[in-house]
């Protein structure tokens, strides 16, 4: 339940990376912090969007109603200045998330790598908890042999701590991430790799 396992799927992350040869990425990652520092979290959200409304677009604020989270992700999207603006999860975290969060950063500090917190990546997942994380390929630009490349999410994950609860199960420790294989494909296609 330590911010190991956490490390060790980023590592195995930045190792598939790797092999594949898809060039330079960051990790970018946050904490949603646990069911303790979730609620006021959302709260300071809520009050945020709706002391800001006038400032964005009726979309992210409509999205905020369904769910702070989403509203923050649309934001992040539309207006990144504004979305930075908003309060940090890692100001409302109770004490085990923040020692969590501690020792994922000296792990990835540790193994070197490439990451960014980023704090208006969240999640909606009911399940997820503490460390959220993406990784993004770098935009490349275009040379005489290859087309621009857009920067490129391939990998997301998180912490999924509520997950067996929420099938009524136990509690159990979860934690993972999915690869998303048509960007792989894109980004290898567009390095004008070989893909059968």
């Amino acid at each position: 339940d330590s911010g190991a396992v956490d490390a060790e799927l980023l590592f195995l992350g930045c190792r598939i990376v790797e092999a594949f040869g898809m060039g330079a990425f960051t990790v970018r990652l946050n904490t949603i912090g646990d069911s303790v520092g979730r609620q006021p979290y959302l709260r300071a959200l809520r009050d945020f969007f709706k002391n800001n409304q006038k400032k964005m677009s009726a979309a992210a604020f409509n999205a905020s109603r369904e769910h702070p989270f989403r509203g923050l992700t649309l934001l992040a999207a539309e207006n990144l200045e504004l979305a930075r603006e908003a309060p940090q999860s890692v100001d409302y975290l109770s004490d085990e998330s923040r020692a969590h969060f501690k020792s994922l950063l000296e792990f990835l500090d540790e193994g070197q790598v490439p990451y960014v917190i980023d704090h208006t990546l969240v999640t909606e997942d009911d399940f997820a908890s503490h460390t959220v994380w993406q990784f993004v390929l770098d935009a490349v630009p275009a040379s005489e042999t290859q087309a621009a490349l857009d920067g490129l999410v391939i990998i997301k994950g998180s912490r999924m701590d509520r997950l067996s609860e929420l099938l009524g199960g136990p509690k159990t420790p979860a934690a993972g991430w999915y690869l998303d294989v048509d960007s792989v494909l894109s980004r290898l296609k567009g390095r004008n790799a070989q893909v059968p």
